[in-house]
């Protein structure tokens, strides 16, 4: 009982590996598609998605970190005296 757990628990434990090592996108590499392409669109459709969303993310990004920071707003601070 004690060996068939153990042969379970490395079984289980080699799967992990390879699958942890191989990663998510084996069957593009495998298939030969690519890093970019999706299916239905061409490489270099695929390949501006891609940069579009990191472009929109980087500026969603820095929208949040302007509303933290209080940024966004205009100063109420002058460089004209107050009467």
């Amino acid at each position: 009982m004690k060996s068939k757990f153990v042969l379970t628990a490395l079984v289980v434990c080699l799967f992990s590996l390879v699958l942890c090592l191989s990663g998510c996108n084996t069957v593009a590499h495998v298939t030969k598609l690519g890093d970019w392409s999706q299916p239905g669109i061409t490489e270099a459709e695929g390949h501006r998605k891609q940069v579009r969303n990191i472009r929109l993310n980087q500026q969603n990004m820095m929208r949040d970190l302007d509303e933290v920071f209080h940024t966004n707003k205009p100063s109420k601070l002058t460089e004209m005296r107050a009467p």
